[in-house]
């Protein structure tokens, strides 16, 4: 005797899920920047918080090139894939010419599109020198946007 069936879980759809558009394009969006610095030179610590909004532009090639402007910097990086289903980026992007300075250096990003194909950022910078400890996390969502 033999037994044929399918096993379906509860509540659960049989159909693969449609994975998000890849990450090619260009993406156009406000990002938020969460900016502190902590002074611990003097006799009397202090730290500093500021928030500020930007409209930032970024173009990623097919192999992962990131550029574009926001915030008075350029950006410019590579992101690699991290995991493939949900095609989550990964990689350095630098930040130059920052119109304020405490914002330039290298960025650790995660990227992803979502299913309607806007893009979905975090940029994280942490750096010390001397007593002096900056941190600055970037956030936002951008909608592909026609070339």
């Amino acid at each position: 005797a033999s037994v044929e069936g399918r096993l379906t879980r509860a509540g659960t759809s049989s159909s693969t899920p449609t994975p998000p558009p890849p990450i090619a394009g260009s993406y156009k969006g406000s990002f938020q920047a969460h900016i502190q610095i902590r002074d611990r030179s003097g006799t009397t610590p202090s730290t500093t918080n500021a928030m500020v909004t930007d409209l930032v532009e970024l173009t990623i090639s097919a192999g992962g090139v990131v550029t574009g402007p926001g915030f008075g910097c350029l950006l410019d990086g590579t992101l690699t894939p991290r995991n493939r289903p949900e095609r989550i980026h990964t990689g350095p992007v630098v930040a130059t010419g920052c119109t304020d300075a405490a914002m330039n250096g290298t960025y650790a990003t995660q990227a992803h599109t979502e299913g309607n194909g806007t893009l979905q950022v975090r940029l994280e910078l942490e750096t010390e020198t001397a007593d002096i400890k900056t941190t600055v996390k970037i956030h936002g969502v951008a909608p592909r946007v026609a070339l």
